[in-house]
């Protein structure tokens, strides 16, 4: 038999938000008038929320879930990386090769890679 428990304790992760007086009295009125304790109507509330549901059936692999990028810095990435492929398109047309325009473009590559892994994926 394994130490675990039949009825294992369920781990919380407390979150707190800041509410007006007048934000706290609606949703106390809310909760009241359901029955319900604070914090059961405020995590009923979240959960079942439509952003929330969208996350549920999204098609965003679970490595990206929850991440929020800034639509400005993928426009930007998207135009360095444009520009990037002009580029070397060009390159391969003149079928020269300049080193020092290669190890540029190889540590422009490698900071794109590193940007992508910390904020995209």
């Amino acid at each position: 038999m394994s130490n675990k428990s039949k009825y294992q304790r369920k781990e919380y992760k407390q979150v707190k938000a800041n509410l007006t007086l007048e934000e706290y009295f609606e949703v106390k009125k809310a909760a009241d008038l359901f029955g319900m304790k604070l914090s059961s109507l405020l995590r009923y509330s979240l959960l079942e929320s439509e952003i929330i549901n969208k996350v549920k059936k999204s098609d965003i692999p679970k490595k990206q879930k929850g991440k929020i990028v800034d639509p400005n810095l993928l426009r930007e990435l998207n135009m360095i990386g444009n520009n990037f492929n002009q580029i070397s398109k060009k390159l391969n047309i003149k079928r020269e090769i300049d080193f020092k325009i290669l190890e540029e473009m190889e540590m422009i590559e490698n900071h794109l890679q590193q940007i992508k892994k910390e904020f995209l994926l």
